[in-house]
């Protein structure tokens, strides 16, 4: 486990019609966390990076079930370790504007998260886990309704939704300085606000 995590990327599908839903909820973090450093996003080949002298930011160029490729495209070529990576992307068992960081652990059936793990061969690196669920049934993550959960999260967020994304973005920026430096500190900060 690194003592620091200097390479942010936030998960999601690069096309215009995708951009505002919730499975980009990845792209907006890392977005907001840009115009909160005064940093901006620049193209590259494989991606769109802002480089802030404490953090790079990171939108990969690529569909969500393609990131683990892409990702190692990227990191090969700034020469960026993986212990130093978190990974920003939309969980869907947490509510509007939860937002959990931890280390390690399972995909939990998130296909930009399968692809990372398939393309490194190890799952221990950061995540930030941000809630993207609103007004939603009951549902099982397996058999017919994951149709219906596809559907679901390929849906804009409601005005009022987006409110509550950013009150969660907003929990964390008094602790990025300690997620770049010290992360399972952070990790505590943030996972106590329950």
């Amino acid at each position: 486990m690194s003592d620091r995590i200097s390479v942010w990327v936030g998960l999601g599908n690069d096309d215009e019609s995708y951009l505002k839903t919730r499975h980009n909820v990845g792209w907006h973090f890392v977005d907001y966390v840009a115009d909160h450093m005064g940093v901006s996003f620049q193209s590259h080949k494989d991606a769109y990076i802002a480089k802030h002298p404490k953090v790079c930011l990171v939108k990969l160029k690529s569909f969500m079930n393609l990131s683990g490729s892409c990702l190692k495209r990227v990191m090969n070529y700034f020469g960026w370790q993986m212990e130093s990576l978190l990974v920003a992307y939309d969980e869907l068992d947490f509510p509007l504007g939860t937002t959990r960081l931890k280390f390690d652990g399972g995909a939990g059936g998130h296909n930009g998260i399968t692809s990372i793990v398939d393309a490194y061969g190890r799952k221990d690196f950061w995540r930030l886990r941000l809630g993207i669920r609103g007004d939603f049934p009951e549902f099982e993550h397996k058999g017919h309704k994951m149709a219906f959960v596809t559907k679901y999260v390929l849906t804009p967020f409601k005005k009022k939704e987006t409110m509550l994304v950013h009150q969660g973005f907003d929990t964390l920026v008094p602790n990025i300085e300690l997620m770049v430096n010290n992360p399972q500190l952070a990790m505590n900060h943030i996972n106590q606000k329950v």
